[in-house]
C-alpha cells in the first residue's frame, strides 16, 4: 500500500516551494513602511507621543478619537493605493 505522501501532490507541493516567490518591488516596500508607520502611530511610543490627549475638540470629538479615525483612513488609503499599484500582477 502507497503511502499518501507520494504521488503527483507531492512533486507539485515540491516544486512550487522549491520555485522563486514574487519579487518585493517598491509597491511591497511602501505599503510594508506605511504599515509600519500606522502601527507605531497606534501603540507606545507613537500614541504617547502625538495621539494621547483630548484638547483640542475637532468638530466636538476629543483628538484621541479624530487621531485614531486618521490612522485608520491613512491605512485605508495605503491599501487601496497598493491595489491600483500591484493588484494586477498575477
Amino acid at each position: 500500500m502507497r503511502s499518501p505522501m507520494h504521488g503527483p501532490l507531492l512533486c507539485d507541493s515540491l516544486t512550487r516551494m522549491s520555485s522563486p516567490g514574487p519579487r518585493i518591488g517598491p509597491a511591497e516596500v511602501l505599503f510594508g513602511a506605511g504599515a509600519l508607520l500606522c502601527l507605531a502611530a497606534l501603540i507606545w511610543p507613537g500614541y504617547a507621543w502625538l495621539g494621547n490627549r483630548i484638547e483640542p475638540r475637532i468638530f466636538g470629538l476629543p483628538f484621541t478619537l479624530v487621531y485614531d479615525l486618521g490612522c485608520v483612513a491613512a491605512a485605508f488609503v495605503m491599501v487601496l493605493g497598493y491595489h491600483l499599484l500591484a493588484g494586477d500582477r498575477e
